[in-house]
Protein backbone atom coordinates (compact mmCIF):
# COMPACT_ATOMS: atom_id res chain seq x y z
CA UNK A 1 0.00 0.00 0.00
CA UNK A 2 1.38 3.27 -1.52
CA UNK A 3 1.38 6.08 2.09
CA UNK A 4 -0.69 9.25 0.95
CA UNK A 5 1.80 11.68 1.91
CA UNK A 6 4.05 13.03 -0.11
CA UNK A 7 7.15 14.85 1.46
CA UNK A 8 9.73 16.99 0.39
CA UNK A 9 12.82 18.50 1.98
CA UNK A 10 13.30 22.57 1.76
CA UNK A 11 16.91 23.95 1.96
CA UNK A 12 17.42 27.56 3.37
CA UNK A 13 20.42 28.98 3.07
CA UNK A 14 21.43 31.14 6.74
CA UNK A 15 22.62 34.30 5.48
CA UNK A 16 24.57 36.82 7.93
CA UNK A 17 22.98 40.04 7.62
CA UNK A 18 26.34 41.89 7.72
CA UNK A 19 28.42 40.53 5.39
CA UNK A 20 25.99 38.38 3.23
CA UNK A 21 28.16 35.36 3.65
CA UNK A 22 26.35 32.25 3.96
CA UNK A 23 26.61 30.48 7.56
CA UNK A 24 24.81 27.62 6.97
CA UNK A 25 21.85 25.75 5.62
CA UNK A 26 18.65 24.88 7.69
CA UNK A 27 16.67 21.47 6.14
CA UNK A 28 12.86 21.05 6.81
CA UNK A 29 10.84 18.85 5.69
CA UNK A 30 7.03 19.24 4.72
CA UNK A 31 4.75 17.10 4.19
CA UNK A 32 0.84 17.31 2.27
CA UNK A 33 -1.41 15.00 0.65
CA UNK A 34 -0.78 13.33 -2.44
CA UNK A 35 -2.85 13.08 -5.37
CA UNK A 36 -3.98 9.20 -5.33
CA UNK A 37 -3.79 6.63 -7.84
CA UNK A 38 -6.91 7.42 -10.94
CA UNK A 39 -7.64 5.77 -13.73
CA UNK A 40 -7.59 8.11 -16.68
CA UNK A 41 -11.05 8.07 -18.70
CA UNK A 42 -11.45 10.13 -22.33
CA UNK A 43 -14.56 12.06 -22.87
CA UNK A 44 -14.55 10.19 -26.35
CA UNK A 45 -15.11 7.13 -24.52
CA UNK A 46 -17.76 8.44 -21.76
CA UNK A 47 -19.49 9.85 -24.70
CA UNK A 48 -19.34 6.24 -26.42
CA UNK A 49 -20.81 4.82 -23.14
CA UNK A 50 -23.07 7.26 -23.15
CA UNK A 51 -24.61 6.77 -26.89
CA UNK A 52 -22.74 10.30 -27.71
CA UNK A 53 -22.26 11.59 -31.44
CA UNK A 54 -19.10 12.58 -32.06
CA UNK A 55 -20.07 16.31 -32.28
CA UNK A 56 -22.35 15.88 -29.23
CA UNK A 57 -18.47 14.84 -27.97
CA UNK A 58 -16.82 17.31 -29.22
CA UNK A 59 -19.52 20.22 -27.38
CA UNK A 60 -19.06 18.35 -24.59
CA UNK A 61 -15.68 19.29 -24.61
CA UNK A 62 -16.11 22.79 -25.46
CA UNK A 63 -18.30 23.33 -22.86
CA UNK A 64 -16.54 21.93 -19.94
CA UNK A 65 -13.31 24.12 -20.66
CA UNK A 66 -16.13 26.81 -19.85
CA UNK A 67 -16.87 25.10 -17.00
CA UNK A 68 -16.04 27.25 -13.19
CA UNK A 69 -14.69 25.74 -10.30
CA UNK A 70 -18.15 25.59 -8.73
CA UNK A 71 -19.49 22.94 -12.10
CA UNK A 72 -21.50 25.52 -13.71
CA UNK A 73 -21.47 26.72 -17.27
CA UNK A 74 -22.83 29.87 -18.18
CA UNK A 75 -23.46 30.59 -21.57
CA UNK A 76 -24.68 33.21 -24.45
CA UNK A 77 -24.74 34.02 -27.96
CA UNK A 78 -20.50 34.62 -27.86
CA UNK A 79 -20.19 31.61 -25.90
CA UNK A 80 -21.99 29.80 -27.95
CA UNK A 81 -20.80 31.16 -31.05
CA UNK A 82 -17.60 30.44 -29.75
CA UNK A 83 -18.26 26.68 -28.80
CA UNK A 84 -19.96 25.94 -32.47
CA UNK A 85 -16.48 27.71 -34.05
CA UNK A 86 -14.23 24.93 -31.64
CA UNK A 87 -16.25 22.36 -32.62
CA UNK A 88 -16.57 23.11 -35.82
CA UNK A 89 -20.82 22.69 -36.28
CA UNK A 90 -23.47 25.71 -36.17
CA UNK A 91 -25.04 27.48 -33.00
CA UNK A 92 -28.29 25.39 -33.96
CA UNK A 93 -26.26 22.23 -33.21
CA UNK A 94 -24.71 23.56 -30.00
CA UNK A 95 -28.06 23.96 -28.44
CA UNK A 96 -29.11 20.73 -29.65
CA UNK A 97 -25.92 18.81 -28.55
CA UNK A 98 -26.75 21.23 -24.86
CA UNK A 99 -30.17 19.25 -25.05
CA UNK A 100 -29.22 15.80 -25.28
CA UNK A 101 -26.41 16.44 -22.24
CA UNK A 102 -28.91 17.65 -19.92
CA UNK A 103 -31.06 14.50 -21.41
CA UNK A 104 -27.81 12.37 -20.03
CA UNK A 105 -27.71 14.01 -16.85
CA UNK A 106 -24.32 14.84 -17.79
CA UNK A 107 -25.88 18.90 -17.66
CA UNK A 108 -28.64 20.09 -15.63
CA UNK A 109 -30.61 23.71 -16.60
CA UNK A 110 -30.99 25.64 -13.91
CA UNK A 111 -31.55 28.99 -15.22
CA UNK A 112 -31.93 30.22 -19.15
CA UNK A 113 -28.43 30.19 -20.34
CA UNK A 114 -27.00 28.56 -17.11
CA UNK A 115 -26.04 24.89 -16.57
CA UNK A 116 -24.54 22.50 -13.62
CA UNK A 117 -22.31 19.86 -14.64
CA UNK A 118 -22.63 15.84 -13.53
CA UNK A 119 -20.01 15.78 -10.46
CA UNK A 120 -20.58 12.01 -11.25
CA UNK A 121 -18.44 12.37 -13.94
CA UNK A 122 -16.61 15.70 -14.05
CA UNK A 123 -15.17 18.12 -11.27
CA UNK A 124 -12.93 20.97 -11.91
CA UNK A 125 -10.14 22.33 -9.34
CA UNK A 126 -6.99 21.98 -7.35
CA UNK A 127 -6.94 18.71 -5.52
CA UNK A 128 -6.70 19.99 -1.97
CA UNK A 129 -10.17 21.31 -2.82
CA UNK A 130 -11.83 18.11 -4.81
CA UNK A 131 -9.75 15.37 -2.70
CA UNK A 132 -12.76 14.76 -0.36
CA UNK A 133 -15.18 13.99 -3.29
CA UNK A 134 -15.49 10.47 -3.47
CA UNK A 135 -18.17 8.03 -5.85
CA UNK A 136 -19.01 5.10 -5.80
CA UNK A 137 -20.76 2.66 -8.15
CA UNK A 138 -22.35 -0.52 -7.72
CA UNK A 139 -24.77 -2.56 -9.25
CA UNK A 140 -27.93 -4.60 -8.25
CA UNK A 141 -28.96 -8.34 -8.99
CA UNK A 142 -29.46 -6.67 -12.61
CA UNK A 143 -26.87 -4.98 -13.72
CA UNK A 144 -28.59 -1.67 -13.05
CA UNK A 145 -26.15 0.95 -11.71
CA UNK A 146 -26.41 2.57 -8.24
CA UNK A 147 -24.47 5.55 -7.84
CA UNK A 148 -23.86 7.19 -4.35
CA UNK A 149 -21.46 10.52 -4.22
CA UNK A 150 -19.60 11.53 -1.01
CA UNK A 151 -18.35 15.51 -0.68
CA UNK A 152 -16.72 16.03 3.09
CA UNK A 153 -18.85 12.93 4.31
CA UNK A 154 -22.34 14.13 3.57
CA UNK A 155 -23.86 11.45 0.85
CA UNK A 156 -25.46 13.56 -2.62
CA UNK A 157 -28.14 11.83 -4.20
CA UNK A 158 -27.70 11.08 -7.73
CA UNK A 159 -27.69 13.85 -10.19
CA UNK A 160 -30.97 15.09 -10.81
CA UNK A 161 -33.24 18.20 -11.16
CA UNK A 162 -35.15 16.28 -8.09
CA UNK A 163 -31.88 15.58 -6.27
CA UNK A 164 -31.20 19.30 -6.41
Amino acid sequence: MKNNKKRTLKVTEIIDKNTGEIEGEKISSISYDREPDFVKMYIEDLGKILGLSGTTNSVLLSLLSKMNYDGEVLMNALIKKAVAERSKCKIDTVQHAITTLCEQNIFIKKANNYYLVNPHYFARGKWEDIRQIRMTISYDKNGRAVQKTEFDGQTVLPFTEEAL
